[in-house]
């Protein structure tokens, strides 16, 4: 009996010390590990005292391993009331669950340093207080780029604006000088015509021309500046009958050019600003009906609803656009045909472009040359949604 008790201490013993040598083994692992990785490895107990620190702390923030062994890092790293809080944080989190935190470190030397820290709690057997190893890095470059980019994106953001600004000024401005000009062509043609010769009707002809054309242009500039300086007002529109409108308005070109205009699925109620929903369908329609081809002209609108918004299309038998140019279309100003063949602004687009993005959407177009081209623009079904939420 007293050899089995023997027996059994001598196996606990046994079995302990292999559990010993075990953790030993696995903390020489540990810190062969940490020694050698590139950021900084430590360990700490409940009340902030470092356990273990790699020397990779002194290259991030100035501080030897000797200073901060067995010291408590309140005060040291942290003021009191953000220690708290990273005190707090960790504590709530579960054992052996990772938490990732960023915060602003106090280096040796004073300056603040933004570090990320990828922490773990746990606690030895048979001891309930809580241990926390973190691996921490370095990230104020990162930071620092990121409020250059936020900086950058604010610095163009009040640019655009301004840009903006400055179009819808400078367009609504240049509208009454221009029509005096174009007043007084018409009125000099009128009064003298019989007076001038053929050179000069011509010379006559072609100012009232560039003056037309003008006041198109600055038109379609006021329009597009215009969206991005009036308040959008969103409301349920029906979209069929909102197209239908469109497609009445340009009834007298389809009649022109004898086309065939359909709506051939189901349009959806949908929350957005009608004045530009109506502005881009109108465009896009127009379109349409502008680069035909020798067939008879066919224009089909229609909609499909996809997970998070609704994705519409205006798809014509036209001439066509190069795969070359379908980024360059959007473009404010570019136009990929001479004014006397197509004439046009080169803004209609720009302007869906807009209006898509605007209502948290996109266009893009597919096409293939002599056989037409599609035209597909998305808008968000949740803006209601947003809009309550005040998103």
């Amino acid at each position: 009996m007293l050899l089995e008790i023997i027996g059994d201490i001598t196996a606990n013993i046994m079995a302990r010390k292999k559990a010993e040598e075990a953790l030993i083994e696995s903390e020489r692992k540990f810190r062969d590990m940490a020694e050698t990785t590139v950021d900084w490895i430590w360990e700490m107990d409940s009340g902030g005292i470092i356990r273990y620190s790699n020397p990779q702390v002194y290259g991030l923030l100035g501080y030897s391993c000797e200073e901060l062994m067995g010291k408590n890092t309140r005060d040291i790293l942290l003021p009191p009331e953000k220690w708290d809080k990273f005190m707090e944080a960790i504590s709530l989190q579960k054992a052996d669950k990772f938490i990732t935190l960023e915060m602003v470190v106090n280096h040796k030397n004073g300056r603040e340093v933004f570090l990320e820290s990828r922490i773990l709690p746990f606690s030895l057997p048979g001891d309930k207080r809580a241990i926390y190893r973190g691996v921490t890095r370095d990230i104020t470059e990162r930071k620092n780029n990121e409020q250059k980019i936020m900086q950058a994106m604010a610095d163009l953001k009040r640019s655009n604006k301004d840009l903006e600004e400055f179009a819808y000024v400078a367009s609504h401005d240049l509208k009454e000088p221009l029509r005096m000009v174009s007043s007084y062509v018409k009125l000099l043609e009128k009064k003298y015509s019989d007076k001038l010769d053929a050179d000069a009707h011509d010379y006559i002809g072609f100012a009232s021309e560039g003056a037309q054309r003008m006041q198109r242009l600055i038109s379609d500039l006021l329009m597009y500046s215009r969206l991005g300086r009036t308040d959008v007002e969103f409301m349920d529109i029906n979209t069929e009958g909102l197209v239908n409108d469109v497609i009445k308005g340009l009834q007298l070109r389809i009649n022109e050019i004898g086309a065939d205009v359909k709506i051939e699925t189901e349009l959806p109620i949908m929350y957005a600003d009608r004045t530009q929903i109506e502005q881009l369908f109108q465009n896009l329609i127009a379109n349409a009906l502008k680069f035909i081809s020798e067939r008879k002209p066919e224009v089909r609108i229609g909609c499909s609803e996809k997970e998070g918004f609704y994705e519409f299309y205006v798809r014509d038998n036209g001439i066509g656009i190069s795969g070359d140019y379908y980024d360059k279309i959007f473009i404010i100003f570019q136009q990929l045909h001479t004014k006397d063949k197509y004439p046009g602004t080169g803004i209609g687009l720009s302007v869906c472009k807009k209006v898509a993005e605007h209502h948290s959407g996109e266009i893009r177009v597919e096409s293939e040359l002599g056989k037409g081209t599609t035209f597909y623009f998305t808008i968000s079904s949740s803006l209601k949604e947003k809009n309550n939420n005040g998103a």
